[in-house]
C-alpha cells in the first residue's frame, strides 16, 4: 500500500508524541482525586497506560490507514521467531548473571520480575503475580509494536533521507550507541551507587546482540538513514525524559539507559526491514521485558 511521505511523518509524530509526553499526562492524570492509587484498580489502571502509551497508536494507524502488519514489516513469515530466541541469548545470559550478582537466588534469576514476587511477595501473591505477567506481555507487545512502527514508518516519511547500506548503519549507529553507553556508564562507575560491574555485564550484552543481528542482514539491502536514526533519537529522548530531563534530572542515567536502549531498537530497526527475519525481534523484546533490566526500549 503506497502512504505519502506527509502521512508517514504525521504517523512518526504521533506515535514518538504519544511516547514522549504519555508519561507527563499520566502524572497529571494520576493527580486527580478519585484516580486509584492502590489494589486491583490500581493494578489495572498502571495495565491500561502501557497499552496507550505504547501500542495503541501504533496499531490505530495501521487500521486507519489499511496496512494492517505490515505497518509494523510483521506481515511475513513468522519462522522466525525460533531464530529470535538466539538474538535474545545474550540478553538472557546478562540478565540472570546480572541478578545473581545482586544477591538474589536462582527463582529470581530464572523467573525473573515474576520470581521477585513469588519470592518477596506477602499477601496477595497471586494477585501480583498476575499483574506481573500482565505487565510483561503489553511490555512486550507494546515494545515490539511501536518500535517496528516508527523504523518501517520513517523509511517512508524522510524521502531526502540518503539511502545506506543496512549493515553500515546497524553497525555504525548501534555500535556508537553501545560506545556512549559504555563511557557514560564508566563515568557512573565513579559514584559509590553504581558499580562497574553492571556496565561489563550490560555493554557486552547489546554489542552482542548487535553482532548477531548484523549475521542475518544481508550487504546488499540499503535504506533511507533515517529508518535506524529516527526510532534511535526517540528512544534516548523518551529515557531522557523518564530521568527527569536535561537539566532538572538525572541526565547520566538517562543517557546510560538510553543508549542501550537506542541499541537495541537499532537491531529492531534494521530486522523489520526485512520480511524473513522481522519476527526475530519478539524473542528478544520478550527477554528485555522478563527481567528488571536497562535492555528495553522502553523507560515504563
Amino acid at each position: 500500500m503506497y502512504l505519502s511521505p506527509d502521512d508517514a511523518k504525521s504517523d512518526v509524530i504521533l506515535a514518538a508524541a504519544t511516547l514522549l509526553f504519555g508519561g507527563l499526562a499520566r502524572t497529571i492524570v494520576a493527580q486527580l482525586p478519585l484516580y486509584p492509587r492502590q489494589g486491583v484498580l490500581a493494578l489495572a489502571f498502571d495495565l491500561v497506560w502501557l497499552v496507550l502509551l505504547t501500542a495503541a497508536v501504533p496499531w490505530w494507524l495501521s487500521r486507519y490507514r489499511g496496512d494492517g502488519l505490515a505497518a509494523f514489516g510483521l506481515d511475513g513469515d513468522r519462522g522466525a521467531l525460533g531464530g529470535g530466541v538466539l538474538l535474545a541469548t545474550p540478553i538472557i545470559v546478562a540478565s540472570v548473571i546480572a541478578t545473581f550478582v545482586m544477591g538474589f537466588g536462582i527463582t529470581t534469576g530464572l523467573l525473573g520480575d515474576l520470581g521477585r514476587v513469588l519470592v518477596f511477595g506477602e499477601g496477595q501473591v497471586v494477585l501480583l503475580a498476575a499483574a506481573s505477567l500482565g505487565r510483561f506481555v503489553l511490555l512486550t507487545a507494546g515494545a515490539t509494536l511501536v518500535i517496528s512502527f516508527l523504523a518501517v514508518r520513517s523509511r517512508e516519511a524522510f524521502p531526502r533521507s540518503p539511502d545506506t547500506s543496512l549493515t553500515e548503519l546497524l553497525r555504525t549507529f548501534g555500535m556508537g550507541a553501545a560506545g556512549i553507553a559504555l563511557v557514560i556508564g564508566l563515568l557512573r562507575s565513579i559514584s559509590p551507587t553504581f558499580g562497574i560491574l553492571s556496565v561489563l555485564i550490560q555493554v557486552p550484552a547489546v554489542v552482542a546482540v548487535l553482532l548477531l543481528a548484523d549475521r542475518r542482514i544481508p550487504s546488499r539491502v540499503a535504506v533511507p538513514r533515517a529508518t535506524i536514526v529516527a526510532p534511535a533519537i526517540v528512544v534516548l529522548v523518551v529515557h531522557i525524559f523518564a530521568f527527569g530531563g536535561f537539566f532538572r534530572g538525572d541526565l547520566a542515567a538517562g543517557l546510560y539507559a538510553g543508549s542501550l536502549g537506542a541499541a537495541v531498537a537499532i537491531a529492531i530497526s534494521a530486522l523489520v526491514q526485512l520480511r524473513g527475519v522481522a519476527w526475530a525481534i519478539v524473542p528478544l523484546l520478550a527477554a528485555a521485558h522478563w527481567w528488571s533490566g536497562p535492555f528495553s526500549p522502553l523507560p515504563f
